[in-house]
């Protein structure tokens, strides 16, 4: 954390962490309504799902030996996911959406208000791909945009990258050896398919993997957050 501070006070200066800092306030507070172990939220009560309930890793029947390496299932904030969607300025028919640890699929649910040519979630826990199944399958909105959402039961270090454009979501779901695996993967892929392929994080604990590559550069910095864009065939990249 300490690191994360001195980083957030190179780029930003002191003063231009105080808007920051506000915004970051708002969305712990939002997380402070619903309280850290409630098993309903806002999201979940307008769509009739259940989404926010944790779910340890330790509870979860999961084969892959790769589980130590796991995070805890945790829904991501619904606003903040939008916000970050909505400052990707892209052209979303053009993109297929993958989020890397998909949990119970709000985070699909949430992309699919945008109209991205296709959702897929990643998740290695076949107790929370069911889930995810039948939030898609209850969900509706009249916000949706995109009704092609799929669930891979899968370990992520084993996921073949769809060669077409990419926004990848990932909500601090691995440590460093996953993240440092997944991060290569994806940063192979971009330069043997160059295409604009763009990486959310969440939470970035783990940023360095993609911070000291050279296939990515940094598209947005936030103190929640971090998006990298693909190196290839940038022709003007910001950090904003």
């Amino acid at each position: 954390m300490l690191t994360r501070a001195r980083s957030a006070i190179r780029r930003h200066g002191f003063t231009g962490l105080i808007p920051l800092f506000v915004k970051n306030a708002r969305h712990v507070w939002r997380t402070i309504q619903d309280g850290p172990q409630s098993t309903h939220s806002t999201f979940d009560e307008q769509f009739h799902l259940e989404t926010e309930r944790i779910s340890e890793i330790g509870s979860l029947d999961i084969k892959s030996p790769n589980s130590k390496y796991a995070v805890r299932y945790q829904p991501s904030p619904p606003e903040l996911v939008r916000e970050i969607l909505s400052r990707l300025a892209i052209g979303y028919g053009d993109f297929t959406f993958v989020d890397f640890g998909a949990g119970k699929g709000r985070v699909l649910l949430i992309a699919s208000e945008f109209p991205f040519s296709r959702i897929a979630g990643i998740e290695f826990s076949p107790e929370l791909v069911k889930a995810a199944q039948e939030n898609i399958k209850s969900f509706r909105s009249p916000r949706q945009q995109t009704t092609q959402i799929d669930v891979v039961h899968a370990d992520v270090v084993n996921y073949e990258v769809p060669e077409v454009p990419l926004v990848c979501y990932f909500y601090n779901p691995f440590q460093w050896p996953i993240m440092e695996q997944v991060a290569s993967r994806l940063g192979a892929s971009s330069k043997s398919c160059q295409r604009d392929i763009y990486v959310v994080y969440v939470q970035p604990e783990h940023r360095d993997v993609f911070d000291k590559s050279d296939a990515w550069m940094c598209y947005i910095d936030d103190p929640l957050f971090v998006v990298y864009r693909s190196q290839c065939n940038i022709r003007q990249a910001r950090c904003v």
